[in-house]
């Protein structure tokens, strides 16, 4: 690839130069017949590797969809694959001719989990929020040539039940009336309504949100579409909210629920309340008159007294106007200057400026957007009580996207930049009381993401004690590390191909470092740690324990050696006592596997294989105490192997039989996480 072409495409201005002169001019028709031979697909792609920096089949990726519609040909190629990278894989490792790319049932399944981790999709529901441009935008034109989404998703994942986002995602579902009717059945039970009715006053976002929209676009408007499906019900005639100022139209109305409430005479409007008329359609009366006694009075005139319906002709409490009387005073009261100290406005605050303004307002993430509509207001940056953050963990998700917004963060690796520190003016760091850390957190809303996470945290991320023990605590439960042992001979090429610990390790610079500051109540030797590939795993484990038992006997002043290279048998030997000439080995499986042959010797012939190797040993004045695969690197193994080399004086140097326990600290990782 030339620098140009590079430089070009960091411009992102679309290459046309350099494609012979037929395929510009096919570029600009494509006609069906070239798109039939796949060998003019992979001509297609091979003049685009050459004008882009494309040395790989990995390369493919840095194409999005929105680039390649730029490119020649780019637009029709997404008919047939869902991205570059798809058809790359597809074309340079298949060499037949016939069938397509979405011929292949596997390819349609690849796509939609894909789609799902993308767009967070994972209940049959959430499907009814795609829009069949979202759906091709990620890649599934082609797709949309061969049927709905909702038939795709049947033969695809045929275990699932789809019929609950049917109505949005098949545009056949809408064709009949007793479809429609069973969709809004669906809505009335889905809200709880007591009534039918209760579907004039449904917000349109909640229809939306159940897969209504295209319901919604086919009538002109809500009482339409209501009276066409359930005829036999009783509608007002109202179809614009702008015939409200016809004031007649209020006796016909009330008239109207009436009829549908079953209220026979006056005194019978006591069991109405006033929420349930606004359900019934009747808001624009409640907001005009205030409560249901002044309906009524204008209705019907002096007919209405208010000892029949019990009710004091009055300001009624938390009404609008005494709203914006309280709000103006706690304005006053207050004296905020920037928008922006309204988020820390809290109940503690307004019970200060009057003791019925909490509850006449109530909370100050509901009427705050509501006095101040045109400000564009972040709902999770208002104080949020700890039953909010335990009922729903969307609002985790919700509060990460927030903070996000907040720090100006393009994408949630940045997140590892800053610290909880930093989001102390955040409202929603009561979150955080529900997380070991704030990695934790970070890792709990975004679990697909973890590798890009741990990779580009910088090496001061890893100062915070609790980030550290979520990725380490994390890696020891992964492998089973449960002992101080474990710990200390874990070898580097392990932890290091971890992500996370590269960083982790240009912060403290060893492991033992580490080690050291995430368990301080324990006592940790340098000298015990050993991190090498090459060694093998109980060899090194051998070597801790001897360290260990020597330690432990301070007084004995025993001197020992690891890895001592022995002349006169020319071994290296694990560990050497050089004052007792007594040598410690540890035979794995493999040292009794038989020469030529997998076949492993019996135990019999085991057992004579050592004593002839403590004799060759013995030869040389060394005694040789071997503790071989099937025996536990315990006290008391090692104790019963050194009688066997009799080994009797370093018993008695290093006090072991005099011991009844050993300090083997076992090391609960599980209970130490939160």
């Amino acid at each position: 690839c030339n620098h140009n072409s590079i430089q070009q495409r960091e411009r992102g201005a679309p290459f046309v130069s350099g494609l012979p002169k037929d395929l510009h001019k096919l570029a600009g028709e494509y006609k069906k017949k070239f798109w039939d031979n796949k060998n003019n697909h992979r001509n297609l792609l091979a003049h685009w590797q050459a004008n882009l920096p494309i040395q790989t089949l990995e390369d493919w990726k840095i194409l999005n969809n929105k680039r390649i519609v730029e490119l020649p040909g780019g637009k029709e190629l997404l008919n047939y694959y869902p991205s570059a990278f798809a058809a790359a894989s597809y074309l340079f490792s298949h060499s037949d001719q016939s069938g397509h790319y979405w011929d292949h049932e596997e390819h349609i399944k690849e796509f939609f989990s894909t789609l799902i981790r993308e767009k967070r999709m994972y209940s049959p529901l959430e499907w009814s929020l795609l829009s069949p441009q979202d759906f091709a935008d990620a890649g599934g034109k082609g797709l949309l040539n061969r049927g709905s989404i909702y038939s795709l998703l049947c033969k695809t994942y045929p275990e699932v039940d789809w019929s609950r986002c049917r109505p949005a995602l098949d545009p056949t579902f809408w064709k009949t009336v007793q479809n429609q009717r069973q969709f809004l059945d669906f809505v009335a039970d889905y809200f709880s309504l007591m009534r039918k009715e209760e579907l004039m006053t449904t917000a349109k976002t909640e229809i939306q949100r159940l897969g209504g929209e295209q319901l919604l676009k086919m009538y002109p408007n809500r009482m339409e579409m209501l009276r066409t499906c359930y005829p036999e019900l009783l509608w007002p005639n109202i179809d614009s909210p702008r015939q409200w100022a016809d004031s007649n139209l209020h006796l016909k109305f009330v008239e109207y629920v009436e009829k549908v409430t079953g209220v026979q005479k006056v005194e019978d409007w006591r069991k109405i309340k006033r929420d349930e008329l606004i359900r019934l359609g009747g808001g624009p009366l409640m907001r005009r008159y205030g409560n249901i006694y002044e309906m009524l009075k204008h209705v019907y005139g002096n007919e209405i007294v208010s000892d029949v319906l019990q009710v004091r002709r009055r300001l009624p409490p938390g009404s609008r106007k005494q709203k914006q009387i309280i709000f103006e005073y706690l304005c006053d009261s207050l004296a905020f200057k920037n928008m922006e100290d309204w988020y820390s406005l809290t109940k503690k605050d307004m019970y200060a400026c009057g003791p019925k303004f909490y509850n006449i307002l109530g909370k100050p993430s509901d009427f705050i957007p509501q006095m101040f509509p045109k400000y564009k207001w972040d709902f999770y940056r208002f104080l949020r009580s700890h039953p909010f953050w335990t009922s729903d963990f969307g609002h985790h998700m919700n509060l990460m996207y927030s903070m996000q917004s907040y720090a100006n963060l393009r994408d949630p690796t940045e997140f590892t930049k800053l610290n909880e520190k930093d989001f102390k003016q955040h409202n929603g760091k009561r979150c955080f009381l529900h997380y070991h850390s704030y990695l934790h957190l970070i890792l709990s809303v975004y679990p697909f993401r973890k590798y890009d996470i741990l990779t580009r945290a910088p090496p001061v991320f890893w100062k915070d004690r609790s980030n550290m023990e979520t990725l380490v605590f994390s890696f020891l439960k992964e492998f089973d590390v449960r002992s101080k042992f474990q710990i200390c001979i874990l070898p580097k090429g392990l932890y290091k191909r971890q992500p996370g610990f590269k960083t982790l390790l240009q912060q403290h610079g060893t492991w033992s470092a580490v080690v050291q500051i995430l368990f301080p109540r324990f006592k940790w030797n340098e000298d015990f740690f050993d991190d090498s590939d090459d060694k093998e795993y109980n060899t090194k484990y051998l070597q801790c324990f001897m360290k260990h038992l020597v330690s432990v006997n301070p007084k004995s002043k025993i001197t020992a050696m690891t890895d001592y290279y022995l002349d006169c048998t020319q071994e290296t030997i694990p560990f050497y006592f050089p004052s007792f000439n007594i040598a410690v080995v540890y035979h794995k499986e493999q040292f009794y596997h038989s020469e030529g042959c997998a076949k492993q010797l019996s135990f019999e012939e085991r057992l004579k294989l050592d004593e002839a190797k403590r004799k060759r040993y013995l030869q040389h004045g060394i005694r040789l105490v071997i503790i071989p695969f099937w025996d536990p690197i315990t006290l008391k193994s090692f104790r019963s192997r050194l009688i066997v080399a009799k080994g009797g004086d370093l018993d008695e140097a290093l006090s072991i039989s005099t011991r009844d326990d050993f300090p083997l600290p076992n090391l609960s990782l599980h209970d130490r996480i939160r």
